[in-house]
């Protein structure tokens, strides 16, 4: 797939959807969620520098700026819609530096982070094992890299590159020169909409064949399962070492 082509494609889509994106559907059943699962893997973050990679209107790296005064933190997006967007939700912490790059065009300083994160960015990536070795490089011996993204053929969105299994990722983690793999789900409560689900069916099922109302109150308990765990069906949290 031609990256560059994708890479406009990107860059116009969230520029149009940055006014409306932290108030979007998908970003309440989405994004939000698996923020706050990449955030509870993240310890004690006294004195340490935090690189968040595709950092859209950067609601995670400010809320653990604010969290954080003696952190040093960095956020990075190629779409000037969301930067905008973001630095006026960021006025007045000194602590956060928000940048317009590309990621495999990135200029930092070698061995400088702590952690790296990135939230269903990835597969918008148009050079991604490019970007890695580079994200590698930024960090600190031991330094963590986080990345949450989509890992089904389903969903992605204009301007998506490619989108890895859980896998292909650890596959390509361990390419670029990452150590200690771990994966987990997307979210903390996935496995709470799989219960609803799975009781759902089988109500519901029974309900359609007898005639019961309750198949139609069963189809919406199977709705709410659905949407409750649709981040841990779609997508997948990979942690790299250096």
């Amino acid at each position: 797939m031609d990256g560059k082509k994708e890479l406009g494609k990107t860059k116009v889509c969230f520029d149009k959807w940055s006014e409306s994106y932290d108030k979007s559907f998908l970003n309440y059943i989405l994004f939000n969620r698996v923020q706050k699962k990449v955030k509870s893997l993240l310890p004690n973050l006294e004195n340490k520098r935090i690189l968040d990679a595709g950092c859209g209107t950067a609601s995670l790296i400010i809320n653990l700026s604010r969290k954080n005064p003696n952190s040093d933190f960095v956020g990075v997006d190629v779409s000037k819609g969301m930067l905008e967007k973001a630095r006026k939700k960021a006025q007045g912490l000194e602590n956060l530096t928000l940048l317009m790059s590309e990621i495999s065009e990135l200029s930092l300083a070698e061995n400088s982070f702590d952690y790296i994160i990135s939230t269903i960015s990835f597969h918008h990536w148009p050079k991604q094992e490019e970007s890695l070795k580079k994200l590698h490089g930024f960090l600190k011996p031991k330094g963590k890299l986080i990345i949450a993204d989509l890992s089904t053929f389903l969903f992605g969105g204009p301007g998506t590159v490619k989108k890895y299994s859980p896998s292909e990722m650890r596959e390509l983690f361990l390419k670029t020169g990452f150590k200690n793999i771990e994966q987990t789900s997307a979210t903390n409560t996935g496995k709470y909409g799989y219960v609803s689900m799975s009781a759902g069916i089988p109500l519901a099922a029974y309900g359609i064949a007898t005639g019961n109302p309750i198949g139609y109150f069963s189809s919406l308990l199977f709705a709410g399962g659905f949407i409750l765990s649709m981040p841990d069906l779609i997508s997948k949290i990979t942690i790299g070492e250096k």
